[in-house]
Parts: structure tokens; sequence; C-alpha cells
């Protein structure tokens, strides 16, 4: 574990610091399974900023499949942002000693931030994202690195197939029918059929008496997935030790507690210049059944049924509410006028207008809160009696299948939600749902945040003309007009 991070330090220390770690065993090899963690200190700052570079990275690949690039998109895009923001050696850099001092810091870079999010992604709630995104994050890298090379620089063993083998006509004429080419392609790899089950299924390799016969350029695999059980077990070792540094580093506890649900896109802050105002509740009916996410849509429901919500969907929904411009005074009378069908106009104003007014930045340290994001709302905890979270997630596939039944969802699209749900692809399934309550909508809608729905959604209805975007919008909402957006105040 790396030691409690500095506020600082002199330049002539950080040159030494430099020098120092420049033999350190966890920065030996530029790519590796992070057996060893760093053992350092550095500044509070870079410790918030290598994990935040990561986290960009690891966002920008769960982006990516979200949207469902091509593998050469996909590889260009990736090339792109890791050269951005995690930036590994290249093979002509590690030829010079001129890049010496480059490549450690590269190395240094990238392992410090491994270490800290697994920190920061030990929890069983968040484990499977982080596990998902490091296990492609490596698979890519991988790419740029000889199989053999990384095998022996990280002590992994496995039984290369011997040219004498390869004399044998049957074995010889079975590989060449496995490869696109036609021809042998050594080397090739034995590993236990078991430990190759992903690329038996999709029948890339050769099964025989037990032994699956994996061609180097599907070793990746093998690799990626003996890294994602390593990986794994070192999040559940971390989770066990997760409260003791907590408890003795307190200066870096608020920032590992936010970074397993950091939104890097753009904050949906209600500016008094430009969203303030554009929303208000009487528009509210219309606009819940037409640009509402999912999610919303279900927290609204709800509290126009029951006149309660609580806890974690009033904020859910209450900052949402705020990211589209409704302004304080009528989230006030909103709240109120829901809550008091229930009880009586004094007790609401003490239990809930001050978490109200807290929330716009009007009470205790005058925070003004932003909407949560979906990453947020995924990873976070629904109990019994709660209505908050992200529906893709959270409920059952017969709740959910219910529900878009409600909200006239064609059989064959509910099918392909419910599909990309199994495979736990939620904010593909919240795009998935996009497109089939925005007909012929023409977007490269990735789904990061419940207001940048919204806006896409008031986006694609502002195109039409009113008589198709009512009937679009669907038959509760036909008797209120269209909602044209606000001019801004100049």
């Amino acid at each position: 574990m790396m030691q409690t991070p500095s506020t600082g330090g002199s330049k002539k220390r950080k040159h030494n610091l430099s020098l120092a770690i420049s033999s350190h065993a966890a920065y030996a090899n530029k790519l590796s399974f992070y057996n060893v963690p760093p053992i350092e200190e550095i500044s509070v700052d870079d410790f918030e900023s290598m994990a935040l570079d990561r986290i960009k990275v690891l966002k920008e690949i769960d982006n990516a499949k979200i949207r469902g690039l091509k593998p050469d998109e996909y590889n260009h895009r990736m090339e792109e942002v890791c050269a951005k923001h995690l930036p590994l050696p290249t093979e002509t850099d590690e030829q010079l000693e001129y890049f010496r001092d480059k490549n450690i810091r590269q190395i240094r870079k990238d392992v410090i931030s491994h270490f800290i999010l697994r920190l920061a992604y030990c929890r069983p709630a968040d484990r499977n994202w982080f596990l998902k995104q490091e296990v492609a994050l490596l698979k890519h890298r991988l790419r740029h690195y000889k199989t053999e090379k990384f095998l022996e620089d990280n002590g992994l063993k496995y039984e290369m197939v011997a040219d004498h083998e390869l004399v044998d006509e049957e074995l010889s004429s079975l590989l060449q029918d496995l490869s696109p080419t036609g021809r042998l392609d050594p080397p090739y790899f034995k590993v236990e059929f078991e430990k190759a089950l992903e690329l038996v299924k999709h029948r890339k390799v050769l099964l025989r008496d037990g032994w699956a016969y994996v061609p180097r350029s599907e070793f990746a695999s093998i690799i990626a997935a003996r890294y994602r059980a390593h990986l794994a077990d070192s999040l559940a070792a971390a989770f066990k030790a997760h409260s003791s540094v907590l408890d003795k580093f307190d200066s870096i506890a608020p920032i590992l507690s936010d970074l397993s649900t950091q939104y890097l896109g753009q904050d949906y802050v209600p500016d008094a210049t430009k969203r303030a105002g554009r929303i208000t509740i009487p528009e509210l009916e219309l606009v819940s059944v037409r640009s509402f996410p999912l999610c919303m849509r279900k927290l609204y429901g709800t509290l126009k049924e029951a006149h309660h919500l609580k806890h974690g969907g009033r904020m859910q929904l209450g900052l949402f509410l705020k990211g589209i411009g409704l302004t304080l005074e009528d989230a006030l009378t909103f709240w109120r006028h829901e809550f008091t069908k229930l009880m009586a106009g004094d007790k609401f104003d003490k239990s809930y207008a001050y978490n109200i007014r807290h929330n716009y930045g009007k009470e205790g340290r005058r925070t003004d809160y932003t909407p949560y994001s979906c990453l947020k709302i995924i990873m976070g905890q629904v109990g019994p009696g709660e209505s908050h979270g992200c529906p893709f997630r959270h409920f059952d596939a017969d709740n959910l299948r219910s529900t878009m039944i409600a909200n006239k969802i064609p059989g064959q699209g509910i099918e392909e939600v419910l599909e990309l749900v199994r495979g736990s692809h939620y904010q593909i399934a919240c795009r998935r749902y996009f497109e089939l309550t925005h007909p012929s909508c023409k977007t490269d809608l990735v789904v990061n945040h419940p207001n940048q729905y919204f806006d896409e959604s008031e986006k694609y209805f502002a195109e039409l003309p009113a008589k198709t975007a009512t009937a679009a919008a669907g038959g509760a909402a036909r008797a209120v007009p269209k909602v044209e957006p606000k001019a801004e105040p100049k």
C-alpha cells in the first residue's frame, strides 16, 4: 500500500524521489498484473489527479461499449484516450536511455492509479464495473505487447506446442482449418480447456484430448481471464483492509468515497441565468411522460400515486428536477402540494422543506448540489420500500417488463431491453429504451446522466412538428401544450 499522501514537497525532494523509485519492483514492467504495490509518498493532489485520469480511461472504455463501436473504431478511440490520460512507453521509448525518466513516470502513474482505484472500487457493489473495464484495458494494451515477453516479464507459465508436435499431419491440418489464412501460424499454446471456455464458446481454439490449442493471436483472452480472477481476489483483499486504511489516512477518505461514483461529463447545475425557470410545475406532467428517463418517470409516478417518497427517492428526483430548471420556489410548492395530501402543512415545513432548500444551496454549508449521474444511481443501494435507483439495474425482470408494457413499449423492444439487462448492460438498455420512445431519432447517445437523457429528448421533440411530438409523447400528455425551450436571459 502507498505511504500517507503528503501535502507537497520541494523540487529537490521530488527529483530525489524519482531517482529512488526508478528501480522499484512495482515499476519493473510497463504492463503487469499489478502484483507489487507502490510504496512511496505522493501529494493529495497527485493522488486525486492520477485516479481521475484512470477513471476517464475506464469510463471511455465503458462508453465505447455502450455506443457499440466497431473494433477498428474502438481501438482508435482507445489509442487516443490512453495517449492523453494514461500513456505507457512505446517500444521506441524503451530502446532509448534518453526516455528513461519519462518511461518511469508513465509506468509509475499507471501503477499508482490502479492501486488507488482498486481501493476505491473494492466494495462488493462497485467491483463488477471496475473489473470489466480494467480487463478490457489490459486486453487493449496487449495488442502492443509480445505475448511471450508479457508471460516472461510476469512469471506466467504456459506450455507452447513444440515444433515436433506440428509434424503430426492430423493436428497440423486441424490447426490450419482454425486459421483465417488457412496456414499454420505458430506459436500455439496448450491450456486446459476449462481455462479457455470463452474461446471455446466462439470456436476460436482447437480442442484435443482435454487441451485447448490457442493461437497467439487469441491468447490475450487467456491472459485476460487469469487477470480477472487475480484482480477479483485482490479487490476482496483490499475490501478487508478498506476501513483501516481510511482510518489511518483520513485526508484521502473523502476522495476514495467519491471516486467510485465520479461523473466526468457535464455537470447539470441549474445556473440562474441559464436553466432555472425553464420548467414550471404545469409543464411537469407533459415532460415527465415525454422526456423523463425511466428512473425519473417511475419516481415521479410513485410520488403522484403515494404522495410520498423516502429520502433516496426525494434526493434523486429532487436534484433531477432542479437540473432541468425547476426553481427553488416551484420545488417547494410542488413537493408541498404532493406531501400535504397525506400530512399537515406544518409537518412538511418542519420535516422536509429544509432539505429542499439545502439541495438548492440555501441552507447549511450553502453547497449547490448537482443531480446524480447514471453511475452514482446504478452503484447505489436500494432497500425495501424504496423507489429510487436505476430500473434497469434494480428492478426484477417482471417488474421491468410490466413497467415497459404500461409505457406502451412494443413487445420486441421489451425483449431487446431485457436481454441487455441480463448482460448487465444497464446504460445500453437505457439507450435502447430512448430509441424505442423516440422513433427515428438520429443520435449517437451515450447515456451517462438522467439530465443528459432529458436534454436529448427535449431536443428531439423540439425538432418534430407539434402534432407528431404530441402523438410520440403518449396519450397521457395530449391535453398539455408542447413545451418550447424558453429564451436564455441576456
